[in-house]
């Protein structure tokens, strides 16, 4: 056998090699990746969603009810809520794992299983729910508050632990914690319950301070969770004198991360509170004038993932800035016809984005016809778009509240939505006759600024 055969078998048996480690590696340590799929009978809805941490995944069902997803995810155990229509239910996960989920669409309550690795955790939070505590504990003094609140927790870990579910991974040990803060939360309101009770504003003593900080201590584990990522900045605002007296929102949050990245050291805890801070404010009031808050977050947070999902929220606003051209839709109306935003150039647009299940948003439709009526004739079109999972909810809602304007039918999870970042309702958009964005955040049609900005520009 010459050199060169020799060569080329040496070379073949060390990508046969390589390839041989890959897959071994990959079956020793598996993917990451979270995979649930969706059988549904009956289908109702085209689209389920997976909510956790902020993050919403849609899942598109195809003709016979099936779907699937894969997501990664920054946190290792992820506690979710699956929403269907206008229905949902608890899930958890951990990193790695793969689920089956299956429910009858006209029944979703009902009929709602999990298959899978924590499908008894899964069962344990869809019928167990914390209870909250009684009004009159509030009105205890802070000794014996605080002894209520450990008994509440106590009772709270008995049910887990008589629920017997130390085969679901790292779910007791994660749910404990869960336990812990969603009631250590009432500590948090009980100066405000005191005040709003009958009884004089607590003040936030040496005492009270103290309890507050046992509660305040960096975990690792806890910090996936929710209830314990909203404890911390709170107590995080109580905690420093220099901050406790802050009221407007950018400055506290801007409070809030300084406490944190002096107080905290361990790198994971940090970066999953600095997360927590600033995503919600970016999300709703944009990237303007936030260099001090994102000087904290891009010092402080490294993980690639948590990073992309920022960047991901900061990228929508540059489409839904005021003064930029307004991101497009489809929708239709009653009849079928399809409607986009050149069929309102030359008028002032103000859009309402609104549901058939969101009460405040129909509770500021008798506004609307009030504001439609005084600016009727003049330059001006007022826009309804439902987000509604169905045609059919949409078209209930329609009747039952007999809205005015031109109104169309979005569905939920368009670009629209997505580059508008609408991730609660009632919102309002007022566009130029240009179509530029006016106000991405205009004001609701209760607000008196709304009718007096409207005053000075609509002719």
């Amino acid at each position: 056998m010459n050199n060169k055969n020799k060569k080329a078998i040496f070379v073949a048996l060390g990508i046969a090699f390589c390839a041989i480690v890959v897959c071994l590696l990959a079956a020793f340590c598996g993917s990451s990746k979270i995979t649930v799929k969706f059988k549904v009978e009956k289908p109702v809805s085209q689209s389920v969603s997976i909510v956790s941490n902020g993050d919403i995944v849609s899942v598109e069902l195809d003709s016979l009810g099936k779907g699937s997803v894969s997501f990664d995810s920054p946190f290792e155990h992820v506690y979710a809520d699956i929403v269907y229509g206008n229905s949902l239910k608890k899930a958890y996960f951990e990193k790695g794992d793969k689920a089956v989920i299956t429910f009858t669409g006209d029944n979703f309550s009902r009929d709602f299983a999990i298959e899978g690795k924590r499908s008894q955790a899964c069962k344990y939070l869809n019928n167990i729910v914390l209870e909250s505590l009684p009004e009159d504990d509030f009105l205890l003094p802070l000794d014996e508050f605080a002894h209520k609140l450990n008994l509440a927790v106590q009772d709270a870990y008995n049910l887990l632990e008589a629920n017997g579910l130390s085969n679901c991974g790292d779910f007791v040990e994660i749910e404990r914690k869960r336990i812990e803060y969603a009631y250590a939360s009432s500590l948090l309101m009980y100066p405000l319950y005191q005040q709003i009770l009958g009884k004089a504003a607590v003040s936030a003593d040496e005492k009270y301070l103290s309890l507050v900080s046992e509660y305040a201590v960096e975990d690792s584990d806890a910090a996936d969770l929710s209830e314990y990522r909203e404890f911390i900045a709170e107590a995080a605002h109580l905690l420093d004198p220099d901050a406790a007296s802050l009221t407007e929102l950018y400055p506290k949050l801007l409070a809030e991360m300084k406490w944190i990245a002096a107080n905290f050291k361990d790198e994971s805890v940090v970066e999953k509170m600095m997360q927590h801070i600033v995503m919600p404010y970016v999300a709703t009031f944009g990237v303007k004038d936030i260099q001090a808050m994102e000087n904290l977050y891009k010092t402080y947070v490294r993980d690639e993932s948590l990073l992309e999902a920022y960047q991901k929220v900061c990228d929508r606003w540059d489409s839904a800035i005021p003064g930029n051209p307004s991101p497009d839709f489809k929708a239709t109306d009653p009849e079928g016809r399809e409607w986009t935003l050149k069929d309102f150039e030359g008028k002032y647009a103000y859009l309402d984005i609104w549901a058939s299940w969101c009460g405040p948003c129909r509770a500021e439709m008798p506004y609307m016809k009030e504001l439609a009526a005084k600016f009727e004739g003049r330059n001006i079109v007022f826009v309804g778009l439902s987000i509604d999972d169905s045609a059919e909810d949409w078209k209930t809602g329609l009747e039952e509240e007999k809205p005015v304007g031109v109104q169309l039918y979005l569905g939920r999870g368009s670009e629209f939505q997505k580059k508008y970042e609408i991730n609660s309702i009632p919102r309002f958009i007022l566009l130029a006759p240009d179509g530029r964005i006016m106000n991405p955040n205009m004001t609701r049609p209760s607000s008196p600024d709304t009718e007096n900005f409207l005053q000075r520009i609509v002719k």
